[in-house]
């Protein structure tokens, strides 16, 4: 079994939208879930989700970023005050893996984490 852990926003603060730059190959894996954890902020509202893509790669072995995304269903964070949320295992079936947050109000430092599993 393969699994794949990855922080893809480390503390980062929230006061505007976020997309993560970190970018996970997700096309060996069957399912992920999202952790996000918020802290050290004043009444922080947004939503953090994993955003997929199915991009081909122009090489294997070139650097490539993605430019088409779409939202993974169920695995959506809602947030209204500082805590630890998260998803349920989600199937995956996509290429590419990234975090995103929808900023509301409020203050505070987002940390999220997927972690993935396969077969090996």
């Amino acid at each position: 079994m393969i699994h794949n852990n990855l922080t893809m926003i480390d503390g980062v603060a929230i006061g505007a939208d976020i997309t993560g730059t970190v970018i996970m190959d997700i096309h060996n894996l069957s399912s992920l879930t999202l952790q996000a954890t918020m802290a050290g902020g004043s009444s922080p509202t947004g939503t953090c989700k994993v955003q997929v893509s199915n991009d081909p790669p122009e090489s294997p072995l070139a650097p490539f970023t993605p430019s088409n995304w779409f939202d993974l269903a169920n695995a959506t964070a809602a947030f209204t005050d500082n805590a630890t949320k998260g998803s349920a295992s989600i199937s995956v079936s996509s290429y590419w893996a990234r975090v995103v947050w929808t900023n509301t109000s409020g203050s505070g430092a987002l940390t999220a984490i997927i972690h993935a599993i396969g077969q090996s």
